[in-house]
């Protein structure tokens, strides 16, 4: 609020202090309001997809130029935080005979599958490394040229080995341990039984449809601002998938260790040729081609490649081929859109705070030029009704002589000349 004396003559005011007219100027204050919209103070609760896809490329870019031993230290933390998750699935689920025994295996395993989700939320507030979300991360930022294919590799392989030690490590610590109750140790056994027992194609069908949710949890989370969103965008998809009966290699890195360790009928072959290696190539497969490839078309540089490349440059108008200037395609408008969301959402509060602070300062010097102006124009209307009340008016002189002449009257009222 920008306060000004009273102009020296007293003039009329607009509607709400405002300036309707140069001859109208406000007599007291001259205030600067500005209203802030809900989106502008706040930001989105969730970012459009094509803004979660740049996000997606920030994130691989920054996974692939991380040195090794971090990725892989990194991963041995991710593998132990799958495992916590696949434990408690063990200890509430696997317990629950009752249910199970009672035909309610789909509200058993419902109840498996609503606890595991546990591990990823240690993962994406920590920052670990887990070799079926990266599968995702880097191939985004391969073809959006921001990795290489070195760094890519280099990224997979130092997760995936860390993911192994550090589930491996914990089934080892949870079975010193000795925690698990009997149910629960039985249902583990099981567990690793049944998981070497599959078909190589359906472990690898199991393995694409699991990494498939695992990633579309990733992309809803990696669009949310606060922690809870992130953790229930998270946490429904990877339910889901446990529930179903899908397969991650991850959390087979503990399952089936941990069922070796209780006593089942597994070896460490069993492990690795008949779980490990088709449940990996269809993760890899659902993470990179189902989730990175197929976006990358709808909102990346791929896409917009292939429109640019289906779309026609030239136009025939009565047998002369004219070429006509090409406009962004719609691909190219929402990955730009998609980047300047993410500008803004890195920006913060701090950049929109300092946006509207230049705001109110333009504001208050536009109103303490206005104010100026105004009182100018009154004090040039003050001066000006003085000079005219100075001088006689033209208007005067317009006046006739006869209507000077006439000033006496007869009694029966009729004008009559004076001397």
């Amino acid at each position: 609020v920008v306060h000004l004396p009273a102009p020296p003559a007293q003039m009329s005011e607009g509607k709400n202090n405002a300036v309707s007219s140069p001859s109208f100027v406000p007599t007291g204050i001259v205030s600067a309001t500005f209203t802030c919209t809900q989106e502008e103070l706040h930001p989105m609760e969730i970012l459009r997809p094509n803004g979660i896809y740049q996000e997606f490329a920030k994130r691989g870019k920054r996974k692939a130029e991380a040195l090794w031993w971090k990725i892989f230290f990194q991963g041995t933390f991710a593998g132990a935080y799958i495992g916590f998750g696949a434990l408690l699935a063990t200890t509430v689920g696997g317990a629950v005979q009752g249910i199970r025994d009672d035909d309610n295996p789909g509200i058993a395993q419902w109840i498996f599958g609503a606890v595991f989700p546990f591990g990823l939320v240690l993962i994406e507030s920590t920052g670990a490394e887990l070799f079926t979300g990266n599968t995702a991360y880097l191939v985004v930022a391969l073809v959006e040229g921001k990795a290489t294919l070195r760094g890519l590799l280099t990224n997979w392989t130092c997760t995936y080995l860390g993911n192994l030690v550090g589930s491996m490590l914990l089934s080892f610590m949870i079975f010193f341990a000795d925690t698990l109750s009997e149910p629960a140790s039985e249902s583990a056994m099981a567990i690793a039984e049944k998981k070497v027992h599959l078909d190589f194609g359906a472990a690898v069908v199991r393995g694409v449809l699991c990494n498939w949710l695992v990633c579309l949890g990733l992309w809803q989370s990696a669009g949310c601002k606060d922690f809870a969103s992130k953790v229930l965008a998270a946490w429904l998809p990877v339910s889901a998938f446990v529930t179903c009966g899908f397969e991650h290699s991850v959390a087979n890195m503990f399952f089936i260790p941990m069922g070796i360790h209780l006593g089942a009928d597994v070896t460490w072959a069993d492990m690795l040729f008949f779980n490990l290696v088709p449940v990996t190539i269809g993760n890899v497969l659902g993470g990179s081609v189902i989730v990175a490839l197929s976006y990358s078309l709808m909102f990346g540089a791929p896409g917009a490649a292939l429109e640019a490349w289906t779309e026609p440059k030239t136009k025939v108008r009565l047998g002369v081929g004219t070429e006509e200037p090409r406009r962004p395609t719609k691909l190219q408008a929402d990955s730009e859109c998609g980047a300047s969301e993410r500008a803004k959402a890195e920006h913060g509060p701090a950049q929109r705070q300092a946006e509207l602070t230049d705001g109110l300062q333009e504001a208050c010097e536009r109103a303490q030029n206005n104010a100026t102006e105004s009182l100018a124009a009154a004090a040039t209307l003050a001066s000006g009704s003085h000079s005219h009340s100075a001088s006689p008016s033209p208007e005067l002189d317009k006046v006739p002589a006869d209507l000077g002449a006439a000033r006496d009257f007869d009694a029966s009222g009729t004008a009559v000349a004076s001397p």
